[in-house]
């Protein structure tokens, strides 16, 4: 659903106009750019000049005080297909956070996957740190679904184009050639307040999952193993 919406306001064009009918099919104006016809007021912008890019890093692995923590610690890993990570192969401790490059990333932080598996987005579902083979990116007035959309655009684009080549890596630099259409900060901002509510329903739904699967992990080799039985009809009687 905020795939589709998507699409249609930033791919298609057709946001709503100032009297909220389609704006290209309705004969809203557009200009030429460098990626093509775009409406009037819209600019081609690098992901640089609109969104914060920051780096991660990796506490000692030999100093132990450092690991199995509370903290959630970010790798390409725990890149999964799903659009929220909610939880990570390996924990930091505080102490590990402050002697490392990461920082802690907020919720709805991107995590884009720069090394191995280049490429793979998620957001964070709840405050994480962040080792050195990933980004993190936050929109610049907070745009944070409107971003992910965008960069799962690019990203799209970067493997079409690679033609069989192997997409190896993304460094920082690449974020200044990484090209998108950006719209008014309005028809942004409209954009995400609409889709806010799906991604909290699809958090939720994440964390719902999560409680099911771990219920059934316990309850599993108990039934198996007859330690607890199902009541039967006759049971019950």
């Amino acid at each position: 659903m905020a795939q589709a919406i998507f699409k249609h306001w930033f791919v298609d064009f057709e946001f709503p106009d100032e009297n909220g009918n389609p704006y290209k099919s309705s004969g809203g104006k557009m200009i030429e750019s460098e990626l093509g016809r775009i409406p009037e007021g819209w600019e081609v912008v690098s992901v640089s000049e609109i969104a914060d890019i920051l780096s991660g890093g990796t506490p000692k692995t030999k100093i132990k005080r450092y690991w199995d923590g509370n903290i959630p610690f970010f790798t390409p890993k725990d890149a999964r297909n799903g659009c929220y990570t909610l939880d990570t192969e390996k924990l930091i401790t505080k102490e590990g956070l402050e002697k490392c490059n990461s920082r802690l990333y907020g919720k709805d932080t991107i995590f884009i996957t720069a090394r191995g598996t280049v490429g793979k987005l998620n957001l964070a579902s709840r405050n994480m740190a962040m080792n050195q083979s990933c980004y993190a990116i936050w929109h610049k007035n907070d745009r944070q679904y409107y971003m992910l959309f965008s960069l799962r655009s690019i990203i799209k684009k970067i493997i079409n184009n690679a033609s069989g080549a192997v997409f190896s890596a993304i460094n920082v630099k690449d974020f200044n050639t990484f090209k998108l259409v950006n719209a008014p900060d309005s028809i942004i901002k409209n954009f995400d307040c609409i889709v806010h509510p799906i991604f909290e329903h699809i958090l939720a739904l994440s964390n719902q999952n999560k409680i099911l699967e771990s219920v059934r992990d316990t309850l599993l080799p108990k039934l198996m193993s007859g330690e607890i039985r199902v009541p039967t009809e006759q049971m019950v009687r």
